[in-house]
């Protein structure tokens, strides 16, 4: 599974390099042929490419994309989709399970498509319980992994020692009434206390693996004990889904549960604009504003229309950035150049620790009506917490 840091490391190597997006599609080689849609499609788009580059570029941009081919000729993929970076000192191949949109670009790593990504897809924390077992897989850009898991073991031998004295084994089977409810209610609280060790060990992985929401599954009687454990303020992003589902295997698990979590990501997403929208301070909305605001370092997080493309002009010496078409920086007197939104956006983010969501249906929309873009300032957290 792809991880922010491994974005951060890619986006520092030194240009240029080659950046390949694919669909590889794990296609069945069986009623495929093995010139896949993807080697076809890098063949036409490479040759399109070389005749916008400068001269000096030819020969090695050449050189990476037939390393790209020597690499998908004759590969049956496992995966969706493949992220490529190449040049003479770098080779980085990140398979998804998720699709991506073609590209291919020479020069600077191009990592926003992987940030996009991350963004619409943010690492979930899924916990799966029935009676036996807690098991604690992490899930993101269409992977499942497992984490751990944790067996329920419950020693009942003692309670029929002492509750049930010298009784014979037939009276033992036949016990009823009070001496059974005391069985029941200690097993009960057994159960209890297993979920509610389960609730702090899912607290531990959603910050050791930076998680962010908290998918319970299970029978209601299990799964609840654990949302009560969940302290304040992640308890919000806590979803149940009452459902026995231990006895399916991962893949199984899900196909069951995907549908469940896109709903509920797109739901978070509406509440997440709908909330920046109405918000009286701590916010900001206008495109230049926000771009300003995170280039000082003062925005947290940055909430992002997925088709939102914008073109701006960056200053080459202060790298201030924002839509004017002033040819000279009004900062520092340097000139300025033509960039794409998606082309800085990865380094500032970075740059300043900034968060970053990226929204689509409803949430999108709505967002473009107020610009598509906009974000949080960091002393609105400053000011809740006082």
């Amino acid at each position: 599974m792809i991880r922010a840091d491994q974005l951060q490391e890619i986006a520092a190597l030194s240009p240029p390099i080659l950046s390949a997006y694919l669909n590889t599609g794990a296609q069945n080689a069986s009623r495929h042929p093995l010139a896949q849609p993807d080697l076809t499609w890098l063949k036409k788009e490479a040759v399109s490419k070389t005749k916008s580059l400068l001269p000096r570029d030819v020969e090695g941009f050449e050189r990476q994309v037939e390393r790209v081919k020597q690499f998908l000729d004759q590969r049956h993929p496992n995966e969706r989709a493949l992220a490529i970076f190449a040049s003479r000192e770098t080779w980085a191949v990140l398979p998804m399970q998720v699709s991506v949109e073609d590209e291919l670009r020479w020069g600077k790593p191009d990592v926003w498509q992987l940030f996009r990504l991350l963004s619409e897809h943010p690492p979930r924390c899924i916990v799966v319980v029935d009676h036996h077992a807690a098991r604690f897989f992490m899930y993101g850009l269409g992977e499942l992994n497992l984490l751990e898991e944790k067996a329920f073991e419950v020693d009942i031998s003692q309670w029929k020692k002492k509750d049930l004295g010298h009784f014979s084994a037939e009276s033992i089977r036949k016990t009823r009434g009070s001496q059974r409810d005391v069985f029941d209610d200690r097993l009960e609280a057994q159960f209890t206390r297993l979920c509610q060790e389960a609730a702090q060990r899912a607290m531990v992985l959603c910050k050791k693996h930076d998680l962010s929401s908290l998918f319970l599954v299970g029978s209601e009687r299990l799964i609840a004990p654990i949302q009560t454990k969940i302290p304040h303020p992640f308890a919000k992003s806590v979803f149940l889904v009452p459902e026995d589902l231990g006895n399916l295997s991962p893949m199984e698990l899900l196909r069951r549960l995907e549908p469940i979590i896109d709903d509920c990501q797109h739901k978070q997403q509406v509440a997440a604009v709908t909330e920046l929208l109405g918000a009286e301070q701590g916010a900001v909305l206008n495109v230049d504003e926000t771009l300003a605001r995170l280039e000082s370092g003062a925005i947290r997080k940055i909430i992002l229309a997925r088709d939102l493309e914008l073109e701006l002009h960056q200053c080459v010496k202060c790298g201030r950035a924002n839509r004017s078409a002033d040819p000279v920086c009004a900062n520092c007197g340097a000139q300025r150049r033509k960039v794409a939104l998606c082309g800085i956006l990865p380094a500032l983010l970075a740059a300043q620790d900034t968060k970053l969501e990226v929204v689509t249906g409803e949430a999108a929309r709505m967002l473009a009506r107020a610009g598509g873009m906009g974000g949080w300032l960091r002393q609105a957290r400053h000011l809740a917490a006082g």
